[in-house]
């Protein structure tokens, strides 16, 4: 056997065990990788709503801005307020509320931090009772919600307690 052909021979055993070892590792990461069949990325969302119906009579927020709690939303003018308070009947302010009892305005504040994702109400249009004069998504305590389709293989290889790295699609986690 002549140097080349035992260099060649040397170099063939080892680049088989280069490639066995490359797809032995591929192998392992993949039985240690499941696959979410769909994945949803869940932020808190708050309707502002009420229980009296009214005229809106000033608009201060708009689509896609960013509202801070305790931001002034609207302000609304409701006939059923000012009957209630006529009869006496006690309705109180609230966090998300308050109530001018001078003239019969209701006006609506955010109760978490986050953007306006939707507005139902314009300045000048009415709204009945308990209709959503917008929406706010919050800009924190967001969860990923995914769905995985395990074989029995699969899930015996999860681990209670085991720790979990998401990948997103953008590939960050």
């Amino acid at each position: 056997m002549t140097w080349t052909n035992r260099f060649r021979l040397w170099l063939s055993i080892l680049l088989s065990l280069v490639l066995v070892f490359l797809l032995v590792v591929i192998f392992n990461q993949r039985q240690h990788t499941i696959q979410s069949s769909s994945a949803t990325i869940i932020a808190p969302r708050v309707q502002v709503a009420s229980n009296y119906g009214g005229i809106v009579i000033k608009q201060y927020v708009t689509v896609g801005q960013k509202v801070k709690l305790g931001d002034v939303l609207f302000d609304v003018s409701s006939v059923s307020l000012q009957q209630d308070l006529a009869n006496r009947v006690k309705v109180a302010s609230t966090d998300a509320l308050s109530i001018d009892t001078a003239k019969g305005v209701l006006t609506y504040k955010a109760t978490i931090s986050g953007t306006v994702t939707q507005v139902n109400a314009q300045e000048g249009s009415y709204l009945s009772a308990t209709q959503p004069l917008a929406t706010i998504t919050g800009d924190t305590g967001r969860v990923v919600e995914a769905q995985f389709l395990l074989t029995p293989r699969e899930y015996a290889l999860v681990d209670k307690g085991a720790a979990v790295t998401l990948r997103l699609p953008d590939n960050t986690s």
